[in-house]
């Protein structure tokens, strides 16, 4: 079954079967990727993730090998763009943030044309589950490379200098420059995410160029610590800490092949076929001392806890060693080559690429290889990948449960060709991605005072515990300073712990929605004890001092109570004690009592702290009672006149009296004595006396006196009178003055008056005055007033409403017509000009106003409407739109119809003239037709029209293309040619062959005839044919074997490369120099050197040959064995002719060895 089979299956069969159906075709289609390092492309869904070649959600591509692509709803997956997060997993969504305010700001510099890097973030927050099916969303970016097209540059492309994948990064030259097309990275994505309910880590990564030409050689390198650029380098942010291995991260392992620190990872992608295949090849940084061997390789390969394989190519394990390392010579460090671990059957790595036609890009448009902003990726520009990080052990939560940082940052690269080896070209980020561990723990230090027995350390979580959502297991630990280890505290699995003096650390271990994940440790805390306590200091109510004015009771109550005395700091529990003391003796609670006022005094209150670190302070507080030396005080009454005349004395007067310090009260004076007189005015003296409850007294008089008298007063006269003007209010009195013997006399009020009568219009009201003097002797005078009398309206003789004859009459100026009164004289009135009333249709209305007032203003108004026909509008004919008559030649209609309208006529249909002629433009004629109507106001319309035609009777001519041959080796044909056609009468324009029909062949030389086809819009037809050829060979050349060898001589140095030949069935062949060979392996004192020759037709099919080259390689020095120094035995014994000994080496075989007949070497005695 081909994958073209395997996407129509897919789209034929309902999605919800596809989990099935999915497993099923896994097992069809894909090789071992990683073993065979080649799978083919084709469209699937991993952990609810399209991989499609297309970036929308809730959709799903498929590319056939011969057609373009097809799209199928696919409700509930999930891909990079369109839909936000919802919580609910039956809709898509897309991982890139496209709508926050910082999302939408980046995306308008991308849509403005900006040719400048851009970066978008996931639109969820990191390590969520925002569908609400527990799939956690580790982390997600957009990345948005500079493109070189147009005249532009970019400003992170390859120095060619140092440029390959195994170089030290650090050490990577980039410039501001270009690069071809195809190797111009525009575009990039990259996500991560974990499965549910199997808790698989998947990364997805995608990337764009702005162009291609079927084949694509791309480089996603992992780095798991951040890095960035500087300038035009890459730099570690910790650089004194981070990339210290050749600038990268190693892995590290255990002794059963557990990860104990994860490393960089690269994965390099060569898409061949048209993209219909992808070559993969997958690596991760090591140290090669580590495996110094490839027997070390094949025992690791049986480890059973190892994260993956180490791949032999066949003649060995691969490892490109580490160039041009920043630090010197670390070519122990480098890029193995790991497949899958052997045993696992299931799929690690799946890929599409839109071989077969463009794909949607994301609403701001990418570019192409012109420069161009476009709405769709061309045909094999856009590449997609799932990995499973769980299976191929780069999942961080493999190691031990830990919760690590998945990665770190991510870079893109592009190569030259295929070969791993070749030039980097551009580079794409560096952007950072699942940087942040999934939970992170944090411990405060803390102290507790030397009175307290612990104190009480919290966890904080990120993200914070949410049950049911999110919560935490926790185990806490202490320091063992003597094993210099932690020390597990059991039972202390809460977030909270008491602690005593020592350092503590906490693990928290994350449940989301009840399932266990990944546990993180926290940073450590130490708790100390407090050795001396906060200053004890006591604080006393402010001294109060009052008087006899103030409630003396109340205030002594409110300074004594326990609330004013208060103490901060001390250590341990604080003791208060109180003492008290009237005018400074002391005295006991019971007698502690407030001075009197009378006789005044000070009480005072030392409150005395103490606490358990031996503090003791003390405060002071008085309350002072001021002695009352102050005389009542008695109310003044002022001298008074009693009332009347000849009023009898009182007995005696009242009054109040008042103390600062007593309650006073009601005070009588004495009987009176008598005080004199002047005239009529008699005088008596009152004498008041008081004295308060501390013996200050006081004294106040009152002189009263009275008035005599028995004769009438006299009221001034007044004359009868009229009042002015007509309805005049009658007044509420009048006034006059009177004068008296004795009283003073003065103005004097009349009452309200009563009604008197009336004659005709005249009313009478009559008022009258009275006045009693001081004594009782009284007079009366009465006035009688007059005034007219009107409140009846005029009348206003009534005209009917009525309209103007005629049409747009004018408006009359005013009306008239005539008014009586009961009273007034009456006669003619003319109404205003009138006031604008509406309308109805075509009739107008104006509202005249007739107004009145007779003499006492009394008013009358009465209103005529009048109306009138008013139509000064055009009427209207329905316009009809020039226009073109169908076909070609059509003849002339006899006349055209249509409609009008009026505000105020009927309207109706009317037909124009018969036309006139009205020009020509080329081929097309034109007549003009005219339509006229008048209503019945005389307004008048005229509307024409503008019919057109077409007359052509001449075929179209299509522009010739002379028959050619296509450029390059195995060219694909072309779907079709394109062209372009002129007519006399229509616009003509590009026009596209048929598929075109295989037409012969010579040699290796084809021939295919395409045909062009045009009819111009009058029926009028053309037809041209090219004959286009192609160069076709797909036969690999051969290169001349040289058979594996041995160097002549002992550590003969390597040759600089090896030179054999290579032919061809189309090319001339020739001579072949190989690489420079690569260290592979050795056996003893035997080294091993790969050399490989790589050679490729002028039809692109290429071919590889290696050769192992071996040499005896040994700079150490051979080992005799040691014989001590010695003393002959006995005296003048002979010296031996020589000694005997053995010698061995680390390649030769040794033996046996004499020495030489020995020199003299001195004498001693």
């Amino acid at each position: 079954m081909n994958a073209n089979n395997i996407k129509m299956l897919f789209r034929e069969v309902p999605w919800k079967k596809l989990i099935t159906l999915f497993v099923l075709v896994c097992c069809l289609c894909f090789e071992n990727t990683l073993q065979a390092q080649a799978i083919d492309t084709g469209t699937s869904v991993h952990a609810d993730f399209g991989i499609d070649g297309d970036v929308y959600d809730d959709q799903l591509s498929y590319w056939p090998f011969d057609a373009a692509a097809y799209i199928d709803q696919a409700l509930g997956i999930d891909d990079w763009l369109d839909s936000a997060p919802d919580g609910n997993t039956a809709t898509g969504a897309g991982v890139i943030d496209i709508f926050s305010p910082e999302a939408l700001s980046e995306i308008a510099g991308i849509s403005a044309g900006q040719n400048a890097f851009a970066e978008l973030r996931q639109s969820a927050p990191i390590y969520s589950t925002p569908e609400g099916d527990n799939r956690i969303w580790i982390d997600a970016a957009f990345y948005r490379d500079q493109y070189v097209a147009g005249g532009n540059q970019d400003a992170t492309v390859f120095d060619q200098s140092i440029n390959k994948n195994f170089d030290d990064p650090r050490a990577w030259g980039l410039k501001v420059g270009d690069v071809p097309a195809k190797t111009d990275i525009i575009d990039v994505y990259a996500h991560l995410r974990r499965d549910f309910p199997i808790t698989f880590q998947w990364a997805y990564i995608a990337a764009s160029t702005a162009d291609a030409d079927g084949s694509n050689h791309l480089d996603f390198e992992y780095f798991r610590k951040r890095i960035q650029l500087d300038g035009f380098n890459i730099v570690y942010e910790n650089p004194t800490e981070e990339g210290l291995d050749c600038g990268h991260t190693t892995y590290k392992f255990g002794a059963t092949g557990n990860v104990e620190e994860h490393g960089d990872i690269l994965l390099s992608v060569d898409y061949t076929q048209g993209g219909r295949e992808a070559e993969i090849t997958l690596l991760v940084w090591i140290d090669k001392n580590d495996f110094p061997t490839d027997a070390d390789f094949d025992n690791f390969n049986t480890l059973g806890d190892r994260p993956f394989d180490f791949y032999d190519a066949g003649n060995g394990y691969v490892f490109a060693a580490c160039t041009n390392s920043v630090e010197g010579d670390e070519s122990n460090f480098g890029y193995a080559r790991i497949a899958l671990r052997e045993g696992i059957s299931d799929e690690a790595i799946f890929s599409e690429l839109n071989n077969t036609g463009p794909t949607a890009a994301p609403y701001w448009g990418t570019i192409d290889s012109g420069g161009d902003q476009i709405s769709e990726y061309p045909t094999d520009t856009f590449v997609e990948f799932a990995i499973n990080s769980t299976l191929l052990g780069f999942d961080t939560n493999s190691e031990d449960g830990s919760c690590e940082r998945p990665f770190g940052s991510v870079l893109v690269k592009s190569r030259s060709s295929a070969s791993f080896t070749s030039s980097l070209k551009d580079m794409a980020g560096p952007f950072n991605l699942g940087d942040q561990p999934e939970v992170v723990v944090e411990i405060d230090d803390a102290e507790y005072e030397c009175f307290e027995t612990s104190a009480t350390l919290t966890v904080s979580t990120v993200p914070p515990s949410d049950p049911p959502g999110v919560s935490y297991t926790y185990q806490w630990y202490v320091w063992n300073a003597g094993t210099e280890s932690w020390d597990i505290i059991e039972g202390a699995v809460n977030s909270t712990y008491d602690a005593t003096v020592g350092t503590y650390m906490v693990e928290a271990t994350i449940i989301r929605n009840g399932i266990g994940g990944c546990t993180s440790a926290s940073n450590s805390a130490t708790v100390t004890q407090g050795t001396q306590a906060e200053t004890l200091v006591p604080s006393c109510p402010d001294n109060v001092s009052v008087d006899c004015q103030d409630d003396i009771a109340a205030d002594f109550a409110s300074w004594m109570d326990g609330a004013g005395f208060s103490y901060e700091g001390g250590g341990g529990v604080v003791t208060e004690a109180f003492a008290y003391y009237l005018d400074d003796e002391e005295v006991t609670l019971e007698n502690f009592v407030a001075p009197n006022f009378c006789d005044g005094g000070v009480a005072k209150i030392r409150y005395t702290v103490s606490d358990e670190c031996e503090q003791e302070e003390f405060c002071e507080t008085t309350f002072t009672v001021a002695v009352d030396e102050t005389d009542p005080t008695i109310a003044d009454i002022d001298d008074y006149m009693l009332p009347g005349c000849n009023t009898a004395w009182p007995d005696d007067l009242t009054t109040s009296w008042s103390d600062n310090c007593s309650d006073g009260g009601s005070i009588d004076s004495d009987g009176g004595v008598a005080d004199g007189s002047d005239g009529c005015i008699q005088y008596r003296l009152y004498t008041f006396s008081v004295t308060d409850d501390c013996g200050n007294s006081a004294t106040e008089t009152v002189r009263v006196s009275r008035m005599y008298d028995e004769t009438d007063p006299t009221i001034a006269d007044i004359d009868d009178y009229m009042l002015p003007g007509c309805n005049t209010a009658w007044p509420d009195d009048l006034t006059t003055s009177w004068s008296d013997n004795c009283s003073d006399g003065g103005s004097i009020d009349s009452d309200g008056g009563v009604a008197d009568g009336s004659d005709g219009c005249i009313q009478y009201r009559l008022y009258t005055f009275s006045v009693t003097d001081d004594r009782g002797n009284s007079a009366t005078e009465t006035v009688r007033v007059s005034r007219m009398y009107d409140e009846t309206d005029p009348t206003i003789a009534d005209i009917d409403d009525y309209m103007l004859p005629g049409c747009n009459t004018a408006w009359p100026d005013d009306l008239t017509t005539s008014w009586s009164d009961n009273c007034s004289d009456g006669g003619s009135i003319d109404s205003d000009g009138g006031v604008a009333d509406g309308s109805d249709g075509c009739i107008q209305y104006r509202l005249y106003t007739f107004s009145v007032t007779d003499d006492c203003g009394n008013s009358a108004t009465e209103t005529v409407r009048v109306s009138r026909m008013y139509d000064e509008t055009d009427p209207t004919i329905a316009d009809i739109d020039d226009y073109m008559l169908p076909g070609c030649n059509t003849a002339w209609p006899d006349d055209l119809t249509t409609s009008w309208s009026d505000n105020c006529s009927d309207g109706g249909s009317i037909d124009s003239d018969g036309g006139v002629a009205d020009g020509s433009d080329g081929c097309i004629q034109y007549r003009l037709y005219t339509f006229s109507v008048t209503d019945d106001c005389g307004n008048s319309a005229t509307e024409t029209v503008r019919v057109s035609r077409m007359y052509d009777e001449t075929d179209p001519t299509i522009a010739d293309i002379a028959d050619y041959m296509l450029p390059g080796c195995n060219t694909a044909w072309p779907d079709d040619l394109t062209t372009s056609w002129s007519d006399n009468c229509s616009d003509g324009g590009s026009i596209d062959s048929d598929g075109g029909v295989a037409d012969g062949s010579d040699g290796c030389i084809q021939y295919r005839l395409y045909t062009f086809s045009v009819t111009d819009d009058c029926g009028n037809s053309a037809t041209e044919t090219v004959r286009v050829s192609r160069m076709y060979d797909e036969t690999d050349p051969t290169i001349a074997d040289i058979d594996d060898y041995m160097l002549p001589g002992c550590n003969t140095a390597w040759p600089d490369d090896l030179t054999t030949s290579w032919s061809d069935n189309c090319s001339d062949g020739g001579s072949i120099d190989s690489d420079g060979g690569v260290a592979d392996g050795s056996d003893g004192c035997i080294q091993y050197r790969l050399y490989t020759f790589s050679v490729t037709d002028d039809c692109g099919n290429s071919a590889t040959e290696t050769v192992r080259v071996s040499r005896m390689y040994d700079e150490t020095d051979p080992t005799i064995a040691d014989i001590d120094d010695y003393m002959l035995p006995g005296c003048n014994t002979a010296w031996p002719d020589d000694l005997t000994t053995s010698w061995s080496d680390n390649c030769s075989d040794g033996g046996s060895i004499d020495s030489d007949g020995g020199v003299a070497d001195g004498s001693d005695g």
